[in-house]
């Protein structure tokens, strides 16, 4: 079991989305570098909605799939301004009565969630896997496949 003070603090995640047009290929990427988690996962949608798959997913592993961190803050960068302003605008995805701000509900009340910005180049949810730091010796992670429990409806 890991045992962390920096968890009970804030846990920091990054996400992105990346879009080629000529091939039709669109990826999510999420991080959480105090664990050495990366994902790098295909998906489909406009970047806004690429965006915000990548921010459900990071809330999603880290709801249900790591259950020996007991985080209780998490913070969420983004490289895409418009993400960022969703969550102030009436008129985006994040409006209230929709989808995503079904979910978004949800999830606060597991964690107190915040957002923020951060420049392409130094977002961790694009950086190479070889630059994050893996869990520290003698410590051990150990994740839950069972997905049925770890769903947003389960909190």
């Amino acid at each position: 079991m890991i045992k962390n003070a920096a968890f009970e603090k804030t846990t920091y995640g990054y996400i992105g989305a990346s879009l080629n047009i000529e091939k039709s290929i669109c990826l999510i990427s999420l991080a959480v570098p105090d664990i050495g988690f990366l994902l790098r996962s295909p998906s489909q949608g406009s970047r806004l909605e690429l965006e915000c798959t990548a921010f459900f997913s990071l809330l999603e592993m880290l709801n249900g799939q790591i259950h020996e961190l007991s985080i209780k803050k998490v913070h969420i960068y983004s490289s895409l301004p418009e993400f960022i302003f969703s969550f102030a605008r009436s008129d985006s995805l994040l409006k209230p009565g929709s989808a995503y701000r079904s979910s978004l509900e949800l999830y606060n009340r597991r964690f107190q969630i915040s957002v923020g910005y951060i420049d392409r180049l130094n977002n961790r949810a694009f950086a190479n896997p070889a630059d994050l730091p893996s869990l520290p010796e003698g410590q051990t992670l150990k994740l839950n496949f069972d997905f049925n429990d770890a769903a947003p409806g389960n909190l």
